[in-house]
Order: structure tokens, then sequence, then C-alpha cells
């Protein structure tokens, strides 16, 4: 009996998360509020303070959880990564880095980082999600065979500001901006 109640209040707070991770990519983090986490999971909002110690607590966890998913993204592009050259590499970095879906995903992702940085506890799960981007694209660039005197670190740093102008700028395709600026950088720094 004890082992099934143990069981159900895991699966509780393994919804809690989950809904907590789907609030913050969906809402962002001024989104996430005790009583938003507990409606989307469907439970009582009196769970959220039975299985967490705080809210913090469980916006720290829900945001590592979309880090996670980020990471395993960025992975799973890196697995299917199969083409050489500079241009195939900036494809798999654009793929790796951003988010399916259209413009406005895009624009969500990028808003939601930015909001990130006044919350604590998202911004230190970000923190974490970095050096898994750029192992991604150190991955990419080895799979593509590109030789580069640029770190992962850089060509990310280049990636987020190309988004960032063709987001601020209104491009239609902000994707495509990021891809060709990433294929010249990649073809002017190559060894």
């Amino acid at each position: 009996m004890t082992t099934r109640r143990q069981g159900r209040g895991i699966a509780k707070r393994v919804r809690l998360i989950e809904a907590g991770a789907e609030l913050i990519q969906s809402e962002g983090p001024k989104g996430f509020t005790a009583r938003a986490v507990a409606a989307k999971a469907g439970v009582a909002l009196a769970a959220v303070t039975y299985y967490f110690a705080s809210v913090d607590d469980l916006l720290a966890l829900s945001a590592a959880q979309v880090c996670r998913q980020w990471a395993d993204a960025a992975q799973e592009v890196v697995r299917r990564t199969n083409v050489r050259g500079q241009a195939a590499a900036a494809a798999g970095i654009v793929a790796a880095i951003l988010p399916t879906g259209d413009t406005d995903d895009v624009l969500c992702r990028y808003e939601q980082l930015l909001a990130a940085a006044r919350v604590a506890p998202v911004a230190d799960a970000l923190v974490g999600l970095r050096p898994a981007l750029k192992e991604a694209i150190a991955s990419i660039l080895a799979a593509c065979q590109v030789r580069t005197a640029l770190s992962a670190e850089l060509i990310l740093c280049l990636a987020d500001g190309a988004i960032f102008g063709a987001l601020s700028e209104r491009r239609p395709d902000p994707r495509a901006v990021v891809h060709d600026r990433l294929t010249e950088v990649l073809k002017d720094s190559a060894c």
C-alpha cells in the first residue's frame, strides 16, 4: 500500500514539474504561478506546497526540465547530422539551438530567454544549458568535417546575435538569416 501511494506521489510530482515546464515554454517565467501549474497538472493547488518546499523549487526543477528538453533536442540534431560542409554545419547549428515551429515560436523562445534573466531559478538553469549547446555545436562541426578558428562559444554568441537582429528587424525567416550568417562566418574562419 505504501509503495503504491509513494508511486502516486512521485507521479504527481512529475506531473507538476512537466506542467511547470510547459508553462515556462508557452508563457515564459512570468506565467509561472503555483495556481497555473496546479491547474495545468490537474491537481489541487495544495499539491504544489505538499510536494515542493517552495514555488521557487518547483520553478527551478521545471526550468531544468525545459533545459534538458532543449539539450536533448540539440543532441538529436547531432545524431542526425551526416552531411559535410559549412552550409550543412550552419543548418545543423540552427536546428540545434532554435525551436521547431514558425517565427513566432522563435520569438517566444528568445523573449523567454530575456525574461529569464529576471528570474533567478530559471537563469540558473539556463547557465547549465550553455555547455550542452556548445557541445552540440562542436559535435555538429566535427560531423560536418568543418574546421574553424572559432570556438563553439563564439559561434553560439554569433547565432544569438543574428537571431536577435533578425527578430528585431522583423525578418520573415529568422532561421534563414542565422543560417546565412553562420555559413558566411564558417567559410571566412575555415582552418
